[in-house]
């Protein structure tokens, strides 16, 4: 501090010294006094403003400041800029709240008397001065809404169609804000600033992004109700029929409301026969399943489909078209996009869980034997389902109590065994949606080659030391078709009830038979010389309850 002082001293030495050699009497010093005395002493005073702030002395900066704004306010901005600097600091180091609240008001002062005095600066005047102080208001006074919304404004009014596109959104998200957590703001206001704001961006198209953020804050405000929309966007598109941005934004703001009025549904056709897309495809099938009407939203989706390209956008229509099948009950349709869909992703859950619920829903139509059967195939595929499908799926839950649902339509062992089925053998699922391809129907079995078969030790040793297989269950070894996708089930795990899998390269899914029969004369066939390498024979096997 000492030294502090001491180069302040030697400073004001220096500048007095300096000061001797100056005429202060030329009319060019006119704006620091009336006499040549005060002249003088006012350049000094803010000379010593510059070094205390430099020094980091704001006590003595403060008295500089005042004796300047009281005496010479116009002689230079400088005054202006040092005094913004000073206040921040003190604002940062205050220890009460009173006293933090003292600064700000001070600071918002020197931004008044700032406009007030160099408002007609070319390049730093008004609109340049009220937006900084927005922003500092903003950033010091979080609580007082009025004021914030009313420091934007003025700054957006002073800048005209030059302010800062982030000082628009800022004004606005906050509007939206406070008309969402505060009595303040009316619904119309909001709609009215949008409206007001709007064409901004229109001359602005560098400020994409702020666009995006401009919408995002009106579509996430509540104002955008489908009833304000409308109001909103009516007028405007009978004004301009054929104006496709129109179109594009009335369209993008009313489905991101989830709006299904016939207005909505006029206009997004409208732009669909425009501008035809998949994501415009996908808002309009979205509300046409949301009225059920599913032709029109089937009849959408495939359009898009046959002229999209791109792969990801393509898997996500067919992902939507087995979707809507599904819930249409179209379930040949359902499955069929389904697969395809799969094709292109295959970590994709939502296929797999479709397809698993278009098995289920042909095993009826199958009846007896093949129609139990079916449910297999539809555990395993729901299993990869719920095995893909991201924790936050709003498919999980469903495809988790499907599972066991499915189990418990599974054939027991009487039935399989009356079926001549036994241990090794295999089944082909040609019955219903599980035993289709997409091109050419149901298929005959197909032997598997030798290789083609593998067991897991793990399996092995569940089934030598009591099989956690319930009593009653038939496991045997199924055929699933399904061009370009397959895997291999070897047997259940200790654990629990989930399958194990491994990749294998021909186009269906295997489950090989371990089956508990209860019965002697089945238990007989099980001990039979056909019985499987490592599969142990009926008479080790333990008895389960009869």
């Amino acid at each position: 501090m000492k030294n502090v002082k001491f180069l302040l001293t030697a400073a004001c030495s220096l500048f007095a010294f300096a000061a001797l050699a100056q005429d202060f009497s030329d009319p060019k010093y006119a704006i620091w006094g009336d006499t040549p005395e005060e002249r003088q002493q006012n350049i000094l005073n803010s000379n010593f403003l510059k070094e205390s702030c430099d020094n980091k002395d704001y006590n003595a900066a403060a008295h500089y400041l005042k004796e300047l704004l009281d005496k010479c306010p116009k002689a230079s901005e400088n005054t202006f800029v040092r005094g913004i600097t000073l206040y921040k600091n003190k604002i940062n180091r205050a220890k009460s709240l009173d006293e933090k609240n003292m600064y700000v008001d001070s600071l918002m002062l020197i931004y008044d008397l700032r406009n007030k005095y160099f408002g007609d600066h070319p390049k730093r005047g008004t609109a340049y001065i009220l937006d900084r102080k927005a922003r500092e208001y903003l950033t010091y006074k979080p609580s007082d809404r009025a004021g914030i919304r009313e420091a934007f404004r003025e700054a957006i009014a002073a800048g005209g169609d030059n302010t800062d596109p982030e000082t628009v959104v800022a004004y606005f998200s906050n509007l939206c804000d406070d008309y969402k957590n505060t009595d303040e703001v009316m619904p119309d206001e909001v709609l009215s600033e949008y409206e007001r704001l709007e064409p901004f961006f229109e001359k602005h198209p560098e400020a994409a992004e702020y666009k995006t953020q401009f919408d995002a804050a009106f579509g996430l405000s509540g104002a955008a109700s489908c009833d304000n929309l409308e109001k909103l966007y009516r007028a405007k598109i009978e004004a301009a029929p054929d104006d496709e941005a129109l179109l594009a934004q009335a369209v993008g703001m009313m489905s991101r409301a989830k709006c299904d009025g016939d207005f909505y549904f006029t206009i997004a056709e409208k732009y669909y026969q425009m501008k035809p897309s998949s994501e415009t495809a996908m808002f309009l099938a979205q509300a046409f399943q949301n009225k059920g009407d599913y032709a029109k939203a089937m009849t959408y989706l495939n359009e898009a489909l046959a002229v999209e390209q791109d792969p990801a956008e393509r898997q996500k229509l067919l992902v939507r078209i087995a979707l809507v099948g599904l819930v249409a009950n179209d379930i040949s349709e359902a499955a069929s996009a389904a697969r395809q869909a799969r094709d292109l992703n295959p970590e994709d859950g939502v296929p797999y869980f479709v397809l698993a619920q278009c098995y289920a829903s042909s095993a009826a139509a199958c009846g007896g034997f093949a129609g139990q059967a079916t449910f297999w195939a539809a555990y395993d595929t729901m299993a990869k389902a719920v095995e893909l499908l991201p924790s936050d799926s709003e498919y999980l839950e469903h495809a988790k109590t499907s599972l066991s649902a499915f189990r418990s339509r599974f054939p027991n062992s009487e039935e399989c065994f009356f079926n001549e089925l036994q241990e090794g053998a295999r089944y082909t699922v040609t019955c219903g949606t599980a035993g289709r391809r997409d091109d050419d129907g149901p298929h005959p079995l197909i032997p598997l080659r030798e290789h083609e078969t593998h067991f897991h030790e793990e399996t092995h040793h569940s089934i030598r030391t009591g099989s956690t297989l319930r009593g009653g269950e038939c496991y045997l070894a199924i055929l699933v078709f399904g061009r370009g996708a397959g895997y291999e089930v070897g047997g259940r795990r200790v654990d629990d009830d989930r399958v194990q899998r491994g990749s294998v390269d021909h186009q269906f899914a295997e489950r090989t038979a371990f089956v508990p029969f209860r019965h002697a004369a089945a238990r007989g066939l099980y001990a039979g010389a056909g019985a499987l390498p490592g599969v142990p024979q009926g008479d080790q096997d333990h008895d389960l309850p009869g």
